[in-house]
């Protein structure tokens, strides 16, 4: 069974790759063939030969020989595999290493089951296979095209490429690698015949190299960043020329006719860095070996914040760091501080009274270090207090005193011994009165504050008492002074006169100016004082005009000679 199959392969070999001509003639071309030329220069090169003198240019080309063909056209190095890569070849057939080096440039059919894909490798190829392959064998991909739409338009049967390879088609077009029909088609799906592979080869070819012995050209630089720590390789190369930087692949974008790269490289600490650089492009390959060094720098430290002095127990240190290789490390008195992505740092300190000493330490990843020291000096602040609330007299039983407080941390507040809360130096407390007197102390302990107040409680007071000592009943004056005194046993009282107030000297004593008007005129006096206790006294003052006051007379007199007549006069 072995040996029949060793004679199909050497049959089907045959067939594209027999026995030649002499001098690569072949009996089948006759002058004038449109691509004789090409096929006697494949010939003589070994690329393709005859059967039994023929060449056979009409006949198909099945996808396993354009394989060959195309490793051979283009010297590109032969894989041979451990594990197939598609599930119906194997490496016991002719063709394995061939198909094996193609499957980049001629690509399989997916098992929509899953596995390894399938090659089909006595299927004929058709015309859109062969552009896809022409244009990955030379580096190209669908990136490159000018319009991917141009075969759609250009050819008559364009709808008819398939959709997926359509940019390809198109960048074969383009480039002139593959033409149409005369009939305007470009029939994508139509077998490739031996003499028309043949001539597609050698255009891209062509195209591609002028020589194959020509060296690869391609160059390579680097700039490094402003800090050194960034080295960037600037690359530019043949177009379609497959580039690597230590075996890392480099994306290359066209740009007038050439290819342009980049690759980055960031230092992560001091040394020298060697860089291979590898081009490959159908079979030609160069390298270029570049080097690049970096000397780190010890990284910047600020300190932006952290106070001289303070009577805080803790403090808070805050600044920023920077260092080329990004990543510091900042210690602050050996104890590790988080530092922000964009450098900025914080960190609170306990601080002991007196001097402190604080090593601020930042560490980069090259082992780089910077140090700078401050000095904190935390001492005892006197304390300071202030009653802010304190009635000096009240009715109520119980009442709330408040203040401030603020002193070190040694200071407590008491009143009257019992040691009072204290919050962001506010404190209050509620206190119980008897009746009476009742006197608090206020001590800072730890200082020399000491307070006292007195705080009067009458739980049930007395209204206040108006006095007149000029107020007649009637006058003859428009104007008239109304004099008097208001007294109350708990000190502090106001006076009002018609709801309009009146002056009160030390004593009591209150003298107030009035207008009246003929008639009655009455005044409402009102006393109160500061437990809401008050006093209303009304007062009518009759005003009584000169000419009413002769008329009273004369009426008198009148009455008194009637009551004379019948009277004899002694």
């Amino acid at each position: 069974m072995k040996k029949w199959a060793f004679i199909m392969t050497v049959i089907i070999s045959m067939l594209c790759f027999g026995t030649a001509g002499a001098a690569g003639k072949f009996a089948d071309i006759p002058d004038g063939y449109w691509a004789k030329d090409e096929i006697e220069a494949f010939a003589s090169r070994g690329i393709v030969n005859g059967v039994n003198g023929n060449f056979l240019p009409e006949d198909g080309l099945t996808r396993e020989q354009f394989c060959k063909m195309l490793v051979l056209t283009f010297d590109s190095p032969l894989e041979t595999p451990d594990t197939p890569s598609f599930s119906d070849l194997n490496e016991d057939r002719w063709s394995y290493p061939y198909v094996e080096s193609c499957k980049s440039f001629l690509t399989g059919y997916i098992n929509p089951f899953g596995g390894l894909p399938a090659f089909h490798p006595e299927e004929l190829a058709t015309r859109e296979d062969i552009a896809v392959a022409l244009v990955r064998m030379m580096g190209l991909s669908d990136t490159d095209v000018v319009d991917k739409n141009y075969a759609l338009r250009k050819f008559a049967d364009g709808d008819k490429i398939s959709p997926g390879v359509l940019s390809y088609v198109s960048l074969a077009c383009e480039r002139g690698l593959i033409t149409g029909y005369p009939d305007g088609t470009f029939g994508p799906a139509r077998s490739i015949t031996r003499a028309e592979a043949v001539v597609l080869l050698n255009r891209a070819m062509k195209q591609a190299v002028s020589s194959m012995d020509t060296e690869l050209d391609m160059t390579a630089r680097i700039v490094y960043s402003s800090d050194g720590a960034t080295a960037t390789i600037h690359i530019s190369a043949e177009e379609g020329t497959a580039v690597t930087v230590n075996d890392e692949t480099v994306d290359m974008t066209s740009s007038g006719g050439r290819y342009e790269g980049a690759y980055i490289y960031k230092f992560k600490k001091d040394g020298e860095k060697r860089f291979e650089i590898t081009g490959r492009k159908m079979g030609r390959e160069k390298t270029l070996e570049l080097s690049a060094e970096y000397m780190a720098s010890a990284p910047t430290l600020d300190i932006t914040v952290c106070p001289s002095s303070t009577t805080d127990s803790k403090v808070t240190v805050s600044g920023k760091v920077k260092d080329a290789l990004g990543y510091v490390e900042l210690r602050i008195n050996g104890k590790s501080v988080e530092v922000s992505p964009d450098g900025s740092w914080k960190g609170v300190v306990t601080l002991k009274l007196g001097k402190n000493e604080l090593e601020f330490v930042a560490e980069n990843g090259a082992g780089k270090v910077t140090k700078k020291t401050r000095e904190i000096e935390r001492y005892e602040a006197e304390p300071e207090l202030k009653i802010i609330y304190c009635p000096e007299v009240t009715t109520e039983k119980a009442v709330t005193i408040s203040g401030s407080f603020s002193g070190g941390d040694g200071f407590t507040l008491m009143i009257n011994g019992r040691e009072v809360f204290v919050s962001h130096q506010l404190w209050s407390q509620t206190v119980s009165l008897k009746e009476g007197k009742n006197e608090f102390l206020f001590v800072a302990k730890g200082g020399d504050i000491q307070i006292k107040r007195t705080i009067t409680c009458i739980s049930n007071p007395n209204p206040p008492e108006i006095r007149f000592t000029n107020c007649p009943a009637s006058t003859q004056q428009k104007k008239l002074k109304i004099e008097g005194t208001v007294k109350d046993e708990n000190g502090s009282v106001k006076l009002y006169l018609d709801d309009e107030p009146v002056s009160l000297n030390r004593r009591g004593e209150f003298s107030v100016s009035v207008n009246l008007k003929p008639g009655d005129n009455v005044f409402k006096f009102r006393a109160v004082n500061e437990f809401d206790k008050s006093t209303t006294v009304k007062k009518t003052v009759t005003f009584v005009e000169e000419e009413d006051l002769d008329e009273d007379l004369d009426s008198e007199v009148e009455s008194l000679d009637d009551e004379t007549d019948g009277y004899i006069s002694l």
